[in-house]
Formats: C-alpha cells, structure tokens, sequence
C-alpha cells in the first residue's frame, strides 16, 4: 500500500493528529524495526537476558515545519573513536541522574546538541525501545512536534550537520534501498539496508526507529 493511499499526511497537523492517536495503541515493535536491521541480531528480550544492564539512552524523533511542508529533524555526529562515529541519526544521548525519564533524557539531549527549546515540543508518545549491540545501549524513542521555526544551532563539539527530511521523502518507498556502508564498530563495509535522502544515508539502529515510526504513520 502506498503512504498517499493509506493516509494524506501532508501536513504537520495531519501528522500530529495520526501519531497521538496511533502511539497510544500497541505498537508494532520488532517486527518493523527489523525490516531495516544491518545484521542478525537478538531480539529485545534476548538481548535484555544477555546484557541485563546496558547503557541507557532517550532520543528524539521530532517533526517540525519548513516551507509549509512537514519534515523530521536528523543530525549527524562528528568523528570520533566509537561504535557510532560520523553516523546521520536522532538527537539523544545517555541518561543522567537528573532526568526524570527518558522523554526527559531526549530533550535535555536535543536542547544541548541542536538547541531544541524543549518548551516548544509537544510530545506525541513513545516508540518501542531498541537494543544496539557494538555500542551495548538500549535507546528509548520520544516522538514530539515542535511549534515555531526551526532555529536550529549544532553543538561544534557533538555535531558535523544538521539534517532536515522531508516527510514526503521520509515516506518514500524509493528512498528504502541496500548496499555497501562503512561500519566504524567493525572498521569494514558491510551490505545493509538503508534510507538514502538527498542529503544523507541513514542506516542501523536510526533506520530501525524509522521503519517503526514509517509503519505507525502508514500501516
């Protein structure tokens, strides 16, 4: 089925009606994650069994207007030496002991790398939590709406750009494909399947999230 056929969601308003009524209903979990997973890996119960402690994080899928059009704030990080070096994804980060929650996490994140005024961000609900194994952190997902401009300002130290998606192009079957990346964790490319933007490729545990949200917005 194709998104125009299921829903028109053309709007943010659109969006935000869909997703604040679609996230307080069982979500689809595992099952769309793993249509974009890089490699075998355990599913969450698994993986909670194998690594009963991991590392805790909350990130951000937060959607805002641009040119009178919808569109989903990515970021990519800089380089450094670690698992997720150079890779285009959601702002978010580890918990803290000040966070109240992992919602709270995200926008404490977002506000710190792209300086997301979280006073503007009307929080929609959660997605379905996800283990990443080279980086042994269980992220927790806060999708939000933003209400004003989007004046954003990345943090030099954290972040190399800033990218804004279309929703239209988000949606897109063609921009849903699979070929060779570089994974830093393994210092080698490997084949995957990937969300290839105009302005970025997005792959791994970001296009995970995303193939979980793309479902909730067009199942």
């Amino acid at each position: 089925m194709s998104a125009q056929s299921a829903v028109n969601l053309n709007s943010l308003e659109a969006i935000t009606r869909r997703l604040e009524m679609r996230l307080k209903e069982p979500l689809p979990g595992e099952k769309a994650q793993f249509k974009m997973a890089p490699y075998k890996r355990p599913g969450h119960a698994q993986a909670l069994q194998e690594n009963p402690n991991p590392r805790r994080a909350g990130v951000l899928a937060l959607f805002f207007e641009k040119n009178h059009a919808p569109h989903l704030l990515l970021m990519q990080r800089n380089e450094y030496d670690g698992a997720h070096s150079g890779q285009v994804c959601m702002p978010g980060g580890s918990v803290e002991g000040s966070d109240q929650n992992y919602t709270a996490t995200a926008l404490r994140e977002a506000h710190e790398e792209l300086n997301v005024n979280p006073e503007k961000v009307k929080v929609l609900g959660t997605l379905s939590p996800l283990y990443i194994p080279p980086s042994r952190f269980l992220i927790h997902p806060t999708v939000g709406v933003y209400s004003g401009p989007p004046l954003w300002k990345p943090d030099d130290y954290e972040v190399q750009k800033i990218h804004e998606i279309g929703v239209s192009e988000l949606t897109h079957p063609d921009s849903v494909t699979s070929g060779p990346v570089y994974a830093p964790s393994l210092k080698t490319q490997i084949n995957v399947p990937y969300y290839r933007f105009k302005q970025c490729t997005v792959w791994g545990a970001t296009a995970m999230v995303l193939s979980e949200l793309n479902t909730i917005l067009y199942e």
